[in-house]
């Protein structure tokens, strides 16, 4: 539930803002919630776009690893290569189709069923195990690391918990993306016919390039350290200084597709805007991964944050899809109007200066309607303000510009 409380904040925030997109509004909605202090926030039209910051320890233009906000940049490389007119991975495409090893020997064996398609991957509700070596961890012993992403596929394809209970049932983990994402690497491989070809170049070509993401300004801080300022997913490259389990090296043959990406609130919002415009991706893929694939079976104690998920993001349902919200950087997407010049994209990135806020918000958020998380979640940052003694600083920058810059 720690993971889930940046995103039930971001979620609310989210569903206070309606079409059409009223920057006055939209600033004294944020101005007006307390625990927003320490804060980035960028939300977002085609014609409008407002950009502002609150406190110092979560600039607009400051780097840090974003956790499942990855997810969404995943997801639409792979649709960007299922689109490239060169490559042929399709939608229906199963693992076998690219992984020659993928095989069974039972033909009642679901993992080469049919069904098992990339799109049920990205959905991720192919029932396999986690593997036993995850994207962005150290590669097994003895295996070279531009083979390690290819080894730890076939250690999860043979891995003995493999059961039958598990098919078409929601796990929120990263396996579903972990074997997609190889898949649409060795479709790339096979047009450009370099095995070199790595995970970023398909970052860059497309997203980075078509997006016109350009460097952060800021690549270390309170927020992690980073070699450069570069939309990346060296985002591992922070667990020294954001709440991991253990810090990790980052290897681009091997990247962590579910959550290791290192970027700032406002390259964010320049994916963000492409990716609603069309862009990146065409409307069908839009979306398909902003729309739900199914219920995720209880996850987040049924909440409507967490009630169903598409392909990267959760989805209400109602039209609005988001990321989850780990360590307080959750984006957004509101589709709610039958005008899409007025749909809306946004990045609301919270820094929280001490961890016992979480529990606070955590008991806070439980055991109310969202109606009123609001007023929880300022009850809560009130607590902190008073037990620091003093009032942060605060800087503010409010911009409307157009189309296409954030």
């Amino acid at each position: 539930m720690f993971r889930q409380i940046g995103a039930l904040f971001g979620y609310e925030f989210a569903t206070s803002i309606v079409a059409p997109l009223d920057i006055i509004e939209v600033d004294r909605a944020y101005h007006s919630r307390v625990w927003l202090d320490n804060s980035a926030l960028i939300v977002g039209t085609q014609s409008q776009v407002y950009a502002a910051e609150r406190g110092h320890l979560c600039p607009l233009d400051t780097k840090m690893l974003i956790w499942s906000g990855t997810k969404l940049v995943t997801s639409t490389i792979i649709y960007s290569v299922v689109e490239d007119a060169a490559t042929r991975l399709a939608l229906n495409a199963t693992p076998g189709d690219w992984l020659p090893w993928w095989r069974c020997d039972d033909a009642s064996d679901r993992r080469c069923s049919p069904a098992l398609t990339l799109q049920k991957l990205m959905a991720f509700r192919a029932g396999l195990p986690l593997p036993g070596c995850e994207n962005g961890s150290p590669p097994p012993s003895g295996v070279q690391v531009k083979d390690a992403w290819e080894e730890c596929a076939k250690q999860l394809f043979n891995d003995p918990s493999w059961t039958d209970d598990r098919w078409d049932t929601f796990n929120y983990d990263s396996t579903g993306l972990f074997i997609a994402g190889l898949m649409a690497l060795k479709a790339r491989r096979a047009v450009s016919g370099h095995e070199a070809d790595l995970w970023p170049t398909l970052l860059q070509d497309y997203v980075i390039a078509p997006a016109g993401i350009v460097d952060a300004t800021q690549f270390q801080s309170d927020s992690g350290d980073f070699p450069d300022g570069q939309f990346s997913y060296d985002g591992i490259l922070a667990c020294a200084k954001v709440p991991c389990s253990t810090p990790r090296p980052y290897y681009p043959e091997f990247p962590g597709l579910s959550g290791s990406i290192g970027c700032s609130p406002r390259q964010y919002g320049n994916f963000s805007r492409a990716l609603l415009a069309h862009e990146l991706v065409s409307e069908e893929h839009v979306s398909e991964i902003t729309r739900s694939h199914g219920d995720s079976g209880g996850f987040g104690m049924g909440l409507p944050a967490f009630s169903h998920y598409g392909q990267g993001t959760w989805a209400d349902g109602e039209g609005i899809a988001h990321s989850l919200g780990r360590n307080g950087f959750t984006p957004w997407f509101d589709r709610r109007s039958a005008e899409p010049s007025e749909h809306v994209f946004g990045v609301l990135a919270v820094r929280l200066e001490e961890q016992w806020t979480y529990a606070i918000g955590v008991a806070l958020a439980v055991g109310l309607p969202l109606v009123v998380l609001g007023l929880a979640a300022s009850c809560f940052v009130l607590v902190r303000a008073c037990r620091k003694g003093g009032d942060a600083r605060k800087k503010q920058s409010v911009a409307e510009i157009p189309r296409p810059g954030v």
